[in-house]
């Protein structure tokens, strides 16, 4: 618009578009398991930001797993030698949709991969960051121009997640334990090298004079 008249260019010219990043979520490695119940799509699909989940009577406040698969893989890697069924209760024994160790349901291997997954690649939340700077430029005469802009990083203030961390480029994803399935400190976004972006909502204004 910076041939149109003063007035034109003064409302509709000037303007700078902000940047949007969104990409599919990083990928988290899974070595020599079971997938109990479901398929690797279905696994796939249930991962999720789920938040204030109830598992095993504790509110978690972020966890990247649906309830019962995170309780069930929790119980089927808490097995004992002293029963029958391995585990020390009906009440731990998992059911329904889980992950469990290669040797669930008496599976025998002689190599890794013989009973379940040797190598699983599984895709963690999806990211997505809207970040602006919104720049207007008012021309007065051919020499001096006022000048303002508001840059914004994480316009919409949105919390992107990533299972294991940022700090690696592909993450391991260690089964069972009592905080699996769960999204811990440091997994929530910042920039990698901890300088300018620390994953919240910032925003910059300015006010300047051209002459």
């Amino acid at each position: 618009m910076s041939s149109s008249n003063w007035g034109s260019n003064a409302f509709f010219g000037g303007w700078e578009l902000p940047v949007v990043r969104w990409q599919s979520g990083s990928p988290v490695g899974i070595t020599d398991f079971q997938i109990v119940g479901m398929s690797g799509k279905d696994l796939q699909k249930a991962v999720k930001v789920y938040y204030n989940q109830t598992i095993n009577g504790v509110v978690i406040p972020v966890s990247f797993l649906p309830q019962d698969i995170i309780e069930n893989t929790i119980r089927a890697f808490s097995t004992v030698g002293t029963t029958v069924s391995g585990y020390t209760s009906a009440a731990t024994t998992p059911t329904g949709r889980f992950l469990a160790p290669a040797g669930y349901g008496n599976c025998q291997q002689r190599s890794a991969g013989q009973c379940g997954f040797r190598k699983f690649v599984l895709y963690g939340p999806s990211f997505f960051k809207f970040d602006a700077s919104v720049l207007k430029k008012i021309a007065i005469g051919e020499k001096r121009s006022i000048e303002m802009r508001v840059t914004a990083f994480d316009v919409l203030n949105r919390t992107n997640w990533r299972i294991g961390g940022w700090t690696g480029n592909v993450n391991q994803l260690g089964l069972g334990g009592t905080t699996f399935g769960q999204l811990l400190t440091g997994t929530s976004y910042q920039d990698p090298n901890g300088s300018n972006d620390p994953g919240g909502r910032l925003v910059d204004f300015l006010l300047r004079i051209n002459f």
